[in-house]
């Protein structure tokens, strides 16, 4: 039998064994929960869940009661206990962190429940601080409570489903008005390359993307060529699409801008192994073969993407020879 002074932990000992018949559950819970709810339950028993961190178990515990409602649910009461002499301000943080996981596990050992178990929450608090000096309301801790509780923080989240917003209202999104249209569109099984011409079109024309935003149209092309290609359209197909929009120089552009980036990747790469070699001369060596390597890369994905070789010359600094030795995936 373990001795007093080897129990590390009390208060959580006290509580739970105290608690450990239904009688004395339902009791507790009767005694600091809201009489119309609690009404309804008809039975209580004490689980031997836990959901507090193993570093947080010298000054927290906490109870979990499984509770059977009237109209046959199951439902929960879960209560941190605050074992700590000193309150936290961060109590009620752990209480809907620790409630989260409950409906999580919940949920996981009733795969055929759609709706989550109704929970009550709770801190059973015992310090030498009296009375317990931080709010209970989860709006009151925000720097302000009314906007917070306008907002519906901890009560609803802000959907945005691009799938019911129409196009006309997208496009007022300015800046983001293509991205919004191409997610909109991309999981439709009737999208066509021509929708897709219409959308580019539209934002080139209204100018809320232009031809020098290199970094996006980049973005968008890797995006289709990821999403489309060998699904719906051939990787030459959505590269056409782009090229009927921007004229060459554009797309030297684009591919200028993919040098310019695998050069940087290149210069990082070469201070890494520099430093590993330990000397100047592995560093400046190290550099040179990264800038070549990423240079080297780019040329090779601006192949396979169908961009001619005088482009790729241009864009790269690479020689025709050099590039026509580039081997392919």
């Amino acid at each position: 039998m373990k001795k007093i002074n080897q129990v590390t932990t009390p208060h959580d000992a006290f509580v739970k064994s105290y608690l450990s018949t239904p009688a004395e559950c339902k009791a507790f819970i009767c005694a600091h929960f809201e009489p119309s709810i609690t009404k309804h339950i008809t039975k209580v028993e004490l689980t031997n869940k836990s959901f507090v961190k193993r570093t947080l178990r010298q000054i927290h515990s906490d109870l979990v009661f499984k509770l059977q409602m009237d109209d046959g649910k199951l439902g929960y009461v879960y209560v941190l206990c605050e074992h700590q002499s000193v309150p936290h301000k961060l109590t009620l943080l752990r209480v809907f962190e620790y409630t989260i996981e409950l409906i999580q596990t919940h949920m996981k050992m009733h795969p055929e429940e759609e709706k989550w178990p109704l929970v009550l929450t709770g801190c059973l608090y015992h310090g030498t601080q009296s009375p317990y000096p931080y709010p209970t309301v989860v709006y009151d801790y925000f720097q302000n409570p009314a906007l917070a509780e306008k907002i519906g923080l901890f009560r609803e989240f802000q959907l945005i489903d691009l799938t019911v917003i129409d196009d006309k209202t997208l496009e007022k999104h300015q800046g983001v008005a293509l991205m919004e249209k191409i997610l909109k569109y991309i999981r439709k099984k009737n999208l066509t390359l021509l929708k897709l011409e219409e959308l580019l079109a539209t934002e080139v024309a209204s100018g809320r993307i232009r031809i020098s935003d290199v970094f996006k149209l980049k973005i968008v092309l890797e995006y289709l060529l990821h999403a489309l290609s060998g699904e719906k359209y051939s990787e030459e197909e959505i590269l056409n699409l782009f090229q009927a929009k921007l004229k060459e120089e554009d797309m030297i552009t684009v591919a200028q801008k993919m040098r310019q980036e695998a050069r940087q990747e290149g210069i990082q790469q070469g201070r890494q192994q520099g430093r590993q070699e330990g000397i100047q001369q592995g560093m400046q060596r190290g550099m040179q073969q990264g800038m070549q390597k990423g240079v080297k890369q780019t040329a090779r994905k601006l192949l396979e993407q169908g961009f001619s070789i005088e482009v790729i010359a241009s864009a790269t600094g690479l020689s025709r020879e050099e590039i026509k030795k580039l081997p392919k995936n």
